[in-house]
């Protein structure tokens, strides 16, 4: 497991729109993805089904 941070270093607070570049880059990095749980319509079942992942 890899925990990484699309964010700089001054940041403290995670928004929206960080968590959504975070997850963006995971999934641009991942070789296998395990998501034990997405709701449904929520950002990160957007950004998998883009990718044609759910």
């Amino acid at each position: 497991m890899l925990v990484i941070t699309a964010c700089p270093p001054e940041l403290r607070r995670t928004t929206r729109e960080t968590a959504l570049a975070r997850n963006r880059l995971v999934l641009a990095l991942a070789s296998d993805i395990v998501a034990p749980h997405i709701a449904a319509g929520s950002p990160l079942a957007a950004l998998m089904s883009e990718r044609g992942l759910v």
